[in-house]
C-alpha cells in the first residue's frame, strides 16, 4: 500500500494479529489478510479479545490459589512456597473483571 492512501498503526488485528492499516478514507481499518472493521467493529473486538484474554487469567489465577490450597491441605507443599505472591497487579484486574465498568 503507498503511504499517501493508508498509513500504519500500532494497532493489531484482533483476529490474526497482523498490523493493521487505516484505510485513505479514514473510516475502515484492514490488515494484509484482510480482515476489515469500522471503527466501531474494530472497538468490540478489542473489547471481546480484552474481556476474553482477563477471563482466562482470572480463572488460570483461581484454579491455581485452589491447587496450591489442596496441596498445603495434604501437606505436599513445603512450607516455603505456601505463599508465593501474586502479581501486584493482578489485584486490580481481579476487580475490574469483578466490577467492570459500563462501556463509555
Amino acid at each position: 500500500m503507498h503511504p499517501e492512501k493508508s498509513s500504519t498503526l500500532t494497532l493489531i488485528c484482533p483476529t490474526c494479529e497482523n498490523p493493521l492499516q487505516l484505510s485513505s478514507s479514514g473510516l475502515r481499518y484492514g490488515c494484509r489478510q484482510g480482515h476489515q472493521y469500522s471503527s466501531r467493529e474494530l472497538d468490540q473486538a478489542l473489547r471481546e479479545q480484552v474481556y476474553r484474554t482477563l477471563s482466562t487469567t482470572m480463572r488460570q489465577v483461581q484454579e491455581q490459589e485452589r491447587l496450591l490450597r489442596l496441596l498445603t491441605k495434604h501437606g505436599l507443599l513445603p512450607q516455603s512456597e505456601e505463599q508465593l505472591p501474586l502479581p501486584p497487579f493482578i489485584h486490580r484486574v481481579l476487580a475490574l473483571l469483578t466490577n467492570p465498568r459500563p462501556n463509555d
